[in-house]
């Protein structure tokens, strides 16, 4: 930056006029031809004129001449006290020139900050970026992780619900095939029972005639013997007592050993055959008490086919049973196999809200990338608005400072016209003179010195005003940013 010099301040003295010739009269030819009106003869009165209005030409160029002398020693002492006023001002053009240079200082710092704090941004940004791109990098591995996990674990229900699928259908087809069987072996042994029971009951009439006919023969030998018991009673009461309780114990044997044969399921027509001819047999000592027994034996027969049929019956219970428990242990199998498939489907919803909080982790990190970007460009926009509020508050009183100088300057050039009035112009009628060296050498000098000097401090006057309005201009821009 320029800095303007002492004495700068001069004002130019290019609008002092001419002080020498500056409204001389014109010369009249009509004077000329009556001074001189032959070559020989001159007329005494136009002469006279003429040497008269001479010398009145001459004294006032002297008088002139004089006060010219007396304003240009005026115009030096001006030209003196001006150069005094302005190098008793120079220091404040120095510190104006320091306090611009530091300015410029301030200024080049500033930029310095700025650059630095955008390097920063860029930085921050960047650095952004990179986090957001390792976020998403690690989003996209574990998405793909648990996609790999997802998969093998649904291959994995797959290939078990597959297997279960073919042990299911593969118990399925044994528990047909042992109910098929089951069923099968049940059906065999009632009709063998069924077969069995008719046979014993188709013999059954058979014993019931035989019974009939020995019941005749019995009654026969009974009316042909009454007469012998009659007259034996007396003397064989006792004994058809005893001989009665013993058959009675015996029917109760046969009875019990019919039971027990039913029970165990020997052949029942060979016992019941037996146990008819035993009851026949006994049945001769007493035609009452045979025919009793009879009786008794064919009730306990129907009583051995009710056992029979309901021993079928629990056999068929129990084949049931057997088929109920076989349909139990299926839907057992069943019920653990929907349990695994539960797990599974448990463990995929877990592995699905795994993947879930994933994506809400990444939607998390991606936000909070978001909102660190938002608050760097915040940090970024409150230090450059912190940086130019404490720039413009170090500018605002360097700012006061200049346009006080720049107020001051304007003073001083509206007082230049004052201090520094111009006298008038002065008309000198007479011929031109050859100025003396001595005399006008030092105001020529003075007034040329002045001049440049006054040209080079306008220039520099107009340099620092408008530096001074491009600072005032700069500072209330960053002052309004």
């Amino acid at each position: 930056m320029d800095r303007p010099e002492a004495g700068s301040v001069a004002r130019p003295f290019n609008d002092i006029p001419d002080l020498v010739g500056a409204d001389q009269p014109a010369a009249n030819p009509n004077e000329a031809d009556a001074i001189f009106l032959t070559p020989r003869v001159l007329d005494s009165s136009a002469f006279e004129h003429y040497s008269t209005a001479l010398r009145g030409m001459i004294e006032q160029t002297t008088r002139e001449s004089d006060l010219l002398a007396r304003r240009a020693e005026a115009a030096a002492c001006i030209l003196e006290r001006l150069e005094r006023f302005v190098g008793s001002h120079s220091d404040v053009f120095e510190r104006a020139n320091q306090l611009l240079n530091s300015i410029d200082d301030r200024q080049d710092r500033s930029q310095e900050l700025l650059g630095l704090l955008r390097r920063q941004t860029e930085l921050a940004e960047a650095a952004g970026r990179e986090l957001e791109r390792a976020a998403t990098e690690r989003a996209e591995a574990f998405h793909a992780r648990l996609g790999a996990i997802i998969n093998a674990e649904m291959d994995r229900f797959e290939q078990a619900q597959s297997d279960l699928s073919a042990s299911a259908a593969t118990m399925r087809r044994d528990l047909v095939d042992r109910l098929e069987e089951l069923r099968s072996r049940g059906e065999t042994m009632l009709g063998a029972l069924e077969h069995r029971a008719t046979t014993i009951a188709d013999g059954v009439p058979a014993m019931l005639e035989t019974a009939e006919a020995a019941r005749g023969a019995i009654t026969e030998e009974a009316k042909c013997s009454i007469d012998k018991l009659a007259n034996r009673s007396e003397q064989s009461r006792d004994e058809i007592e005893t001989v009665g309780g013993r058959i009675q114990r015996e029917l109760d044997a046969a009875a019990r050993s019919m039971r027990e044969a039913i029970a165990a399921g020997s052949a029942h027509r060979d016992t019941i055959e037996r146990a008819a001819e035993l009851a026949i047999g006994r049945a001769q000592t007493g035609v009452q008490e045979q025919t009793l027994e009879l009786e008794r034996l064919i009730r306990t027969g129907e009583r051995a086919v009710r056992e029979h049929r309901e021993t079928i019956k629990a056999a068929a219970a129990e084949a049931e049973a057997r088929a109920a428990g076989a349909r139990d242990s299926v839907h057992a199998s069943m019920t653990d196999v929907e349990a695994r498939l539960e797990e599974l489907l448990d463990r995929a919803a877990r592995a699905a809200e795994t993947a879930e909080q994933a994506r809400r982790e990444h939607t998390e990190l991606r936000s909070l990338s978001e909102a660190l970007h938002g608050r760097e460009s915040e940090l970024a926009a409150h230090i450059e608005s912190r940086i130019q509020h404490g720039i413009a508050a170090r500018l605002e009183p360097m700012t006061s400072l200049i346009e006080s100088l720049t107020r001051r300057l304007e003073a001083l050039e509206q007082s230049e016209p004052e201090s520094t009035a111009e006298p008038e112009p002065i008309v000198v009628t007479t011929v031109k003179r050859k100025p003396s060296p001595r005399k006008a050498s030092k105001p020529t000098t003075r007034k040329k010195v002045a001049t440049r000097k006054s040209t080079k401090s306008t220039t520099k006057k107009k340099a620092a005003t408008s530096k001074a309005k491009k600072t005032s201009s700069r500072t209330k821009t960053a002052a309004t940013a």
